[in-house]
């Protein structure tokens, strides 16, 4: 991870370039999600991008103007728990990452901690497509 003085810069396993979390919606989202605070909320963050369970690619589409964005998901299994017949509760961190079109680079749009969560629920097959599965 590089910092910048309005950015934090993440190395990920499929970009080329670096992923961007703007440093204003960075502290925006600490009041929300405590756990991305500080150097291990942000090394936790580049676990997620640089060494991911799944990686999916969805479309976003803007309510407002009608215009698609290409997303992806980041999803790092933390702790895994089975509960019998490949039934598993799961702690995972989702990072979900848009392409800026007018910057032309991927931002980190959201960090997410799950936890105690059902494994089906991690991925919604009917918007996301499964890029890479490193399970």
């Amino acid at each position: 991870m590089k910092e910048t003085k309005e950015d934090y810069l993440f190395n990920a396993i499929d970009q080329s370039r670096m992923i961007v979390f703007r440093k204003g919606n960075y502290i925006r989202h600490i009041p929300k999600h405590p756990y991305i605070e500080g150097t291990e909320g942000l090394s936790s963050i580049e676990e997620a991008v640089l060494n991911p369970s799944i990686i999916t690619a969805y479309t976003r589409v803007d309510t407002r103007t009608g215009a698609q964005s290409k997303c992806q998901g980041y999803y790092k299994i933390t702790k895994k728990k089975s509960l019998g017949k490949d039934k598993y509760m799961i702690d995972y961190w989702q990072v979900c990452v848009i392409y800026n079109v007018r910057f032309r680079r991927w931002e980190i749009a959201t960090v997410l901690l799950e936890m105690d969560s059902p494994e089906y629920v991690m991925i919604n097959t009917r918007i996301e497509k499964i890029l890479y599965d490193y399970r």
